[in-house]
């Protein structure tokens, strides 16, 4: 189809076919060997519902987006769905405004039998008194807030255990900064360079994902983004860098446990500070995500009474190895727990265990109930063998970051490759 029929049925002129084909909403169509353009059959369906979409006050950012999703969305189904949710947040904020703006409306037509300054229009008076309700910063809701939004997302979404971790885990750590300035052991040069340090990661972080979150976080496999916020820390642990600027690291980490807590957000700590500011929750994994592993399992899983004694088992023991021990400690009370009381947990992960193949056996594949109840044991054993003393925390971490990494990496290369196979197909022959 050429270029002339194109324009001509789907309503536009030809210069916004080239002007989409140049933001890259079009695909750039192939040419038969007179030189005209020929477009795919696909090209009319997809410039109209661009016009619609932009009717509808969609920018050809969100276009874009919306476009993407349509293909099937990021290689990464955790970031296809976090990016779909994303979408359907600010859908309902703009079906909430004009809901507002219809409910106006029709008080307006339910008046309009009397005398003309009689008549009320709240749309009106409202947008001259600037109190017609606005569309918050856009955000993606979290399976949390509502219905219909199934399995959380993990390195997002934030359960109840999830949230007490953080909430708790920061608190210690904001109370032992506050502990060493009443008693006058933080002297000052480690405190301007802890404060500067806070200031400057904070500022990092929210001008990287500014700069990378629609265009990398959102769309990337989540371990390419994990790797790309967390690398920056490497810096801090370098033999010049001052003593100050790991206690500034510490301090932002625990307050960002505590925002994290606040906003129900269960991704990396470090991004804490600007999804907030920014108003956008990406997909970044971080060691906390762990506790959410196992947590999402026992919380959502089929089988509720017996995995809701095993969650009060996990909860119990993980309590005491994450935060309970220091807790116990600073209120002064002395609590002997041997490190091999981690190994219990090996009851809950059996439970998850024999659930996941009892799914695999109903479905013989890679099911959403095999996958996650087959994580969610191996990372529950995993805990156990970190707590009890025989694995190092800090090495099971930097294996998940590499194997991750390397996982991401081979997406994307996948993805790369999948799409050249596709452009070289659609190619005259």
């Amino acid at each position: 189809m050429k270029t002339g029929e194109v324009a001509d049925q789907a309503g536009v002129n030809i210069q916004t076919l080239r002007y989409y084909e140049r933001r890259g909403l079009l695909p750039e169509p192939s040419r038969l060997e007179s030189g005209y353009r020929e477009y795919g059959p696909d090209a009319i369906r997809t410039v109209r519902f661009i016009k619609r979409s932009q009717e509808l006050g969609f920018s050809l950012t969100e276009v874009a987006t919306l476009l993407h999703l349509a293909e099937g969305g990021p290689e990464s189904c955790e970031s296809a769905q976090a990016l779909a949710n994303l979408k359907i947040g600010e859908l309902d904020e703009k079906l909430a405004t004009l809901s507002d703006m219809r409910h106006s409306l029709r008080r307006l037509v339910a008046t309009c039998t009397r005398p003309r300054d009689e008549r009320e229009c709240p749309l009106l008076r409202s947008i001259e008194d600037g109190t017609i309700r606005e569309p918050p910063p856009r955000r993606s809701r979290t399976p949390w807030s509502g219905a219909g939004y199934g399995i959380p997302v993990i390195g997002r979404d934030l359960g109840a255990f999830g949230l007490l971790v953080r909430l708790v885990a920061g608190t210690l750590a904001l109370a032992g900064f506050a502990g060493d300035v009443v008693s006058g052991g933080l002297d000052v040069r480690t405190g301007v360079e802890m404060l500067g340090t806070f200031a400057v990661l904070a500022l990092f972080y929210t001008t990287l994902l500014r700069l990378l979150g629609d265009r990398v976080l959102a769309r990337a496999n989540p371990w390419i983004g994990t790797a790309i916020v967390l690398a920056p820390l490497g810096l801090t642990h370098l033999p010049m860098v001052p003593g100050g600027v790991g206690e500034g690291v510490s301090l932002y980490i625990g307050l960002s446990l505590v925002l994290q807590a606040a906003m129900r957000y269960g991704g990396c700590e470090v991004v804490a500070v600007p999804s907030l500011v920014l108003g956008r929750r990406y997909v970044v994994y971080c060691p906390w995500n762990a506790v959410d592993v196992v947590e999402r399992p026992l919380r959502f899983g089929s089988g509720r009474a017996v995995r809701w004694v095993a969650a009060a088992m996990a909860a119990l023991v993980g309590s005491y190895f994450l935060f309970g021990g220091e807790l116990l400690d600073r209120l002064g009370l002395q609590v002997a727990v041997s490190p091999e009381w981690a190994w219990t947990l090996l009851a809950p992960a059996a439970l998850l265990g024999a659930n996941a193949l009892a799914a695999f056996g109903r479905t013989r594949g890679l099911s959403t109930a095999v996958r996650v109840d087959g994580l969610g044991a191996l990372v529950t054993v995993a805990l156990a063998a970190v707590w009890s003393g025989h694995l190092d925390g800090t090495l099971v971490w930097s294996l998940v970051m590499l194997g991750g990494l390397v996982y991401g990496l081979f997406t994307l290369a996948r993805g790369a490759s999948a799409g050249r196979r596709s452009g070289a197909a659609g190619a005259p022959g």
